[in-house]
């Protein structure tokens, strides 16, 4: 913590999995407690080892010296590191959520039915067309562009068959309308996977050491996590400025939803409103209303694109 405080670094720690985050600016240092192994901005290092003990960590003074060089690294020396190391995101997969036979959501409000597959399915349609104008060069995906039903599994594996090169990413969100029995019940909300929930990211062993992928995998599952909380994070500051006047802002939330889940990378899922509330149910029915929510999702992907591929994560 001597280190952390000298710094100004963000120590991130889970005592009860022994696993941490060190950030800085956009230095992002993942380690697990009796390995040397570290991922720094997604690149596999060695030669840091933290302990743990009394409820506090340690650092031998070989591994000491090298966090504090990682953390206090010259201006000149981190611009050549960092432009060597950008990461950039070329696929951009928008998912309407459900669609055909799934109707989703239905609102039987007074003068018309709300469905929510049309209404997801209208929304991204926009966002996709926003994004295609403003990202050239990336490929921007729908896992479908009609009405027509898709399992959550094709959908899912859409996004993780894509083929990447180094450095390369994709983000995924789902996009979907809410429904209470209390018809009182209205806002939006985005979700993001739960940061304890334990997966399988890495799409083959490294070396057939299975210790190595097994930390390596850990390491790679928070980097991830973190990065769906951002996005997540984003795209509900995109929803707040532009439907936040008229609609409630119901916040980030976990949960273990299966496309997020299942999706080996940064993903997120947004409810845009309620359909069966009366007056939130008629505005996801106008054109100028979804149009709203479209630039509030749209915003938020391009920021967090913009700093991700910038390298201030």
């Amino acid at each position: 913590m001597d280190i952390i405080d000298k710094s100004g670094a963000e120590l991130r720690w889970n005592p009860y999995r022994e696993k941490g985050l060190i950030i800085k600016n956009d230095l992002v240092i993942s380690f697990l407690v009796g390995s040397s192994t570290i991922v720094v901005n997604s690149k596999v290092f060695t030669g840091l080892e933290f302990t743990y003990s009394e409820g506090q960590l340690f650092l031998n003074k070989e591994s000491a010296d090298l966090l504090y060089r990682l953390l206090k690294i010259d201006q000149e020396y981190f611009e050549i590191v960092k432009d060597e190391n950008l990461f950039n995101i070329p696929v951009i997969i928008i998912d309407p959520g459900h669609g055909g036979r799934d109707s989703g959501a239905i609102g039987k409000l007074e003068n018309i039915v709300v469905q929510e597959k049309e209404v997801v399915l209208n929304i991204s349609k926009m966002v996709v067309e926003k994004l295609r104008n403003e990202y050239s060069h990336k490929k921007i995906l729908m896992t479908r562009d009609e009405d027509y039903f898709l399992t959550l599994e094709q959908r899912v594996d859409l996004a993780n068959n894509i083929e990447l090169e180094a450095k390369q990413a994709v983000i995924y969100i789902s996009v979907h309308a809410n429904a209470s029995l209390n018809k009182n019940a209205q806002g939006f909300e985005v979700w993001y996977l739960p940061k304890g929930y334990r997966r399988n990211v890495l799409d083959k062993n490294l070396d057939d050491n299975l210790k190595l992928t097994t930390i390596i995998n850990a390491l790679k599952e928070d980097e991830i996590s973190l990065e769906g909380q951002e996005l997540a994070g984003d795209i509900l500051d995109g929803l707040n400025s532009t439907i936040g006047n008229m609609s409630s802002n119901r916040g980030l939330k976990e949960e273990i939803w299966f496309v997020v889940r299942k999706a080996n990378m940064a993903s997120v899922l947004i409810e845009v409103g309620f359909v069966t509330n009366e007056l939130e149910g008629s505005r996801l029915a106008e054109k100028e209303y979804i149009k709203k929510i479209s630039d509030g999702i749209f915003n938020g992907i391009v920021d967090f694109v913009d700093r991700y591929e910038n390298g201030e994560r």
